[in-house]
């Protein structure tokens, strides 16, 4: 059951989101309770949601690619409805079991600081090797 003093607590980190990133108080006190009954905390849940956003802001062809959107929709969900960008992001990653998905955002970080050539299917990714 989500609690209201973490609810609370999220709310106020991404409150100090700049305002195109920052959702509205109703999706805030939403995204925090929701956030909480995944088990996740204010504090990572807030830095997490900042992250992604900022990320995907930076990246849109690649949140695109994962998502099945062009980058020009990505850019618009993320400008008109942040909160709307959260959704169909997960929406991207749903029905992938947990490994499935780790494996999904690791391999996205990985990309974004690896050399293009190395974007060919691997059969192990040493991640931060530079090698695959």
């Amino acid at each position: 059951m989500a609690t209201e003093s973490n609810i609370a607590n999220f709310a106020t980190r991404v409150g100090s989101l700049p305002d195109a990133l920052k959702p509205s108080i109703a999706d805030a006190l939403a995204l925090g309770a929701g956030f909480e009954e995944s088990g996740i905390q204010a504090e990572i849940a807030g830095r997490a949601y900042s992250i992604l956003l900022n990320q995907a802001a930076t990246n849109t062809e690649k949140f695109g690619e994962v998502m099945g959107i062009t980058a020009d929709e990505v850019a618009r969900l993320i400008n008109d409805d942040p909160l709307e960008f959260m959704i169909k992001f997960a929406e991207g990653l749903d029905g992938m079991n947990a490994t499935d998905t780790a494996e999904t955002l690791i391999i996205w970080a990985y990309r974004q600081t690896v050399p293009i050539k190395c974007w060919v299917p691997c059969p192990v990714i040493q991640i931060g090797s530079g090698v695959c």
